[in-house]
């Protein structure tokens, strides 16, 4: 079993204490050290001296371990004030193969990038979290995220003065501190008590998991460490809108950054401006990752966000709107990508979050979460008196719905289709995300919505998939080469995106029963898939392969944790949150 602590194949000493001056070689680092000192063991308690002369420091550090509980007390002295690029009383390494770490707390927006005050709850996903406190006003915590190393780290200074271009000022003088690291279980979400006793423990244990934030970059992310995807902002709005705050640890906080990130069009994966045009962005091409976004922007507006924040970021929310309209190329409400068209035999990536799919053109999935955007973006203009952005979001979800079913249904199946490509073939492999997320957000009526939902699960029931554990599949039948990227080329039915079992995005599907009265088949789809995140199956490091499953449980992802898969709390709250609904 691997350790959490950092990769020995890297071949840098990554522990303990960092220095390294500005005009001068480096004193205490990755690969050298300057130093003069003792180590001593006594009881419970490591103490470390160190005495590094020749810049005129000196630190006294002492471990103490308790059972459910250890300290670090650190003191630091100086005749004179040091400027350094690197620096750290102590720094900790952590080895993302076990787990990607997450730092959650409330960032300083000064100096280098990933600095947090304390309290900080440091989250190591599967094995648990540390509650990081100290009296000390002069410490601080910062995180790290360095993927190609596979490593995210935390280290603690003491006395030093962040600088604007991201070095330090270590002051003279005296200074010392004691941090307090002590066990703890966020308790971020209530669910009634007559909830499955294994929802209830999914949901106080992996709640905290969810919130998968890279404090080095104030934003959401895949994981602690991997890229920022804000094509994955409805799932992280809809957690965050069941969610209140514990401690250190903010959800709405973290919610806001990330959306304000995307709304002045920070880069990340799927999002952003391309090195094509300078007007074109990659959300013209992942559709998903506007609606996404909008939706999830829908809902912060909604439930969390401040006028004040609305008035600051009025102008980049209309702007986004305006690009989203402009999406929107034969005036029929649904959106279609000029770029990705879907076709058999083009191998073009996809417009959604199944990126080696080809859907494209009019994207069923996409267009739910633009209908549901719209819906509520309408609301929140009505509240802050702006009738014409109003009426055109109403106007246009009335326009996009009016079109939907005609445009996806597939009389053959009785159910929806993933997508229609721009040369009008409707392409439909049983997506039971897609079908899910339109019964779902409401674009269907509700007669047809029972019967879609009852026809798919029949059609699930009838598969060779039983073992809901490992999660769901996509899609129940065979996606062709035709109509998958070359990277997917080959690959059985059940392999990856082409039917592999996943968390993610299987709250779709759990959420449309709901919807449809499908109480005990939902039931027993979100019991069974929190069981495997109760004991951690469903999860794991970075490069295990483990967030997605053939289905006889091999392991056929790529990444190990990805944050959709904790998205199935949605459906979770939703049936067993007391006014989970009133909130949204």
């Amino acid at each position: 079993m691997r350790s959490l602590h950092s990769n020995p194949l890297i071949g840098y000493t990554v522990q303990g204490p960092r220095l390294y001056p500005v005009g001068m070689p480096e004193v205490l680092g990755y690969l050298d050290a300057h130093a003069e000192g003792q180590a001593k063991v006594i009881g419970n308690r490591v103490e470390f001296s160190l005495m590094l002369e020749d810049v005129d420091q000196r630190y006294q550090l002492s471990w103490e371990m308790f059972e459910d509980y250890f300290n670090l007390t650190i003191e630091r002295e100086s005749s004179q004030s040091l400027h350094a690029w690197m620096s750290s009383a102590w720094h900790i390494a952590f080895d993302s193969r076990t787990g990607p770490v997450t730092a959650l707390g409330n960032i300083l927006k000064k100096g280098e990038a990933g600095l947090l005050d304390c309290p900080v709850v440091m989250h190591v996903p599967g094995k648990g979290s540390l509650e990081i406190e100290t009296d000390s006003p002069s410490c601080l915590v910062r995180f790290d995220s360095i993927r190609p190393l596979e490593l995210n780290t935390l280290e603690f200074k003491l006395g030093e003065d962040p600088q604007p271009e991201g070095d330090y000022i270590l002051n003279a003088g005296q200074y010392s501190a004691t941090l307090h690291f002590k066990v703890c279980t966020p308790d971020l979400c209530e669910l009634d008590p007559n909830a499955p006793q294994t929802v209830q423990d999914m949901a106080r244990l992996r709640a905290v998991t969810s919130l998968v934030y890279r404090a080095d970059t104030a934003t959401f992310s895949n994981n602690g460490n991997l890229m920022h995807a804000p094509i994955c902002l409805d799932s992280w709005a809809e957690l965050v809108a069941g969610f209140h705050s514990w401690h250190a640890v903010k959800p709405a906080d973290f919610l806001q950054q990330t959306l304000e990130r995307w709304l002045v069009d920070a880069p990340g994966y799927a999002s952003g401006r391309t090195i094509v045009e300078e007007n074109q962005f990659y959300e013209d091409e992942y559709l998903q990752t506007g609606t996404s976004a909008l939706f999830g922007l829908s809902i912060f507006l909604k439930d969390l966000a401040s006028p004040e924040w609305f008035e600051e970021y009025q102008a980049c929310i209309f702007e986004q709107v305006r690009r989203m309209k402009l999406r929107d190329l034969d005036g029929d409400g649904l959106i279609e990508s000029k770029e990705r068209l879907g076709i058999s035999g083009q191998y073009q990536w996809s417009t959604n979050w199944w990126d080696v799919l080809s859907f494209g053109w009019k994207d069923a999935f996409v267009n739910a979460f633009l209908y549901a955007a719209l819906m509520t973006l309408g609301d929140v203009f009505a509240t802050y008196n702006l009738p014409d952005q109003t009426q055109e979001c109403r106007d246009w979800a009335t326009n996009l719905r009016s079109h939907y079913v005609e445009t996806f249904y597939n009389e053959e199946t009785g159910w929806l289709g993933g997508w229609r490509s721009k040369d009008g073939q409707l392409h439909d492999y049983a997506f039971l995300f897609v079908n899910g997320a339109a019964v779902q957000y409401g674009l269907v009526e509700d007669a047809l919505a029972a019967e879609i939902m009852g026809k798919l699960w029949q059609e699930l029931a009838k598969s060779a998939f039983k073992d809901y554990t490992l999660g769901l599949p996509s899609n129940l039948w065979q996606i062709p080469d035709a109509d998958m990227a070359q990277a997917m080329h080959g690959a059985p039915m059940g392999v990856y995106e082409n039917g592999g079992a996943t968390h993610s995005q299987a709250r779709h599907f759990i959420s449309g029963l709901f919807t449809v009265g499908m109480q005990a088949e939902g039931d027993l789809l979100l019991e069974q898939l929190s069981r495997s995140l109760v004991n951690g199956t469903g999860f794991g490091g970075v490069g295990s392969g483990i967030d997605w499953r053939m289905w006889d449980g091999t392991p056929c992802g790529y990444e190990g944790l990805l944050c959709d898969q904790f998205g199935i709390l949605v459906p979770a709250m939703q049936r067993w949150a007391k006014n989970y609904f009133n909130k949204k």
